[in-house]
């Protein structure tokens, strides 16, 4: 994947530098593959489960280096439905499928507690903290506070809201 990110940099550059482009315009030249990404996430489990993740991973694999390989017929005279958007469409599919891939191969073996980090909202507080406006203040006497139940066994659950439970 270090190489799709490498990729979009050099290209950047590219587009930028040697054909004169706008930020805009560059970035407008790139949004197939951001697309396709974007619009494929919620449908990568399903993908994974149908297909399994070495699958996958070749596939995407596959995708990129097509992508990188087209890329190479890029002259000066430069077109961009012929020569970018075949590229561009490759390096999101390719992504999409690997990416997601990927991730799922590399914490498969770990134990669900150590699976990552959970956000700053996730992390348990005292239950006085998200009633009070300064999280080292104490809780006044007008608030309640009532004994926090044991968390249920299994991985650790995020809730959102502030109000207790």
């Amino acid at each position: 994947m270090g190489s799709f990110i490498s990729f979009q940099f050099l290209l950047t550059l590219f587009l930028q530098q040697a054909l004169q482009q706008s930020p805009l315009q560059m970035a407008l030249s790139l949004l197939p593959a951001g697309l396709l990404v974007a619009f494929s996430a919620p449908f990568a489990d399903r993908l994974i489960d149908r297909f399994g993740t070495p699958t996958l991973i070749v596939g995407g694999l596959v995708a990129l280096s097509a992508g990188y390989l087209l890329f190479l017929r890029v002259d000066a005279e430069f077109s961009y439905l012929p020569m970018l958007l075949p590229t561009a469409l490759l390096l999101g599919v390719g992504f999409a499928l690997a990416f997601p891939a990927i991730n799922v191969q590399a914490t498969a073996g770990a134990r669900t507690t150590s699976r990552g980090w959970r956000p700053v909202s996730c992390r348990p507080r005292p239950r006085w903290a998200a009633r009070s406006s300064s999280p080292s203040r104490p809780p006044s006497s007008r608030w309640t506070t009532r004994p926090v139940r044991a968390p249920a066994a299994g991985p650790p659950r995020c809730s959102n809201s502030s109000s207790p439970a």
